[in-house]
């Protein structure tokens, strides 16, 4: 989806219907390994329906030009 020529859209689509798909104080856990946690944070937390419920923590991390980071990212949102 991230790698569609259509990007903005589909990434729109999709927000949307996971925001329709939970109930009421349901969770919704994404795993990346294209975006970071805030890049998941902007995309899905809309500050009123959605919100940043909790990370995961990264299982695995690389180091890479002297700076560490992670193979993937994990995030738990959680609809109001």
């Amino acid at each position: 989806m991230s790698l569609s020529s259509d990007r903005e859209s589909r990434l729109v689509a999709y927000t949307a219907a996971v925001k329709n798909a939970l109930a009421d104080h349901g969770k919704f856990v994404i795993c990346s390994c294209n975006f970071t946690k805030d890049e998941l944070g902007r995309l899905f937390d809309d500050g009123s329906s959605l919100l940043f419920y909790a990370e995961i923590p990264a299982a695995h991390s690389i180091t890479f030009g002297g700076r560490q980071g992670v193979t993937s990212t994990g995030v738990v949102f959680q609809r109001k």
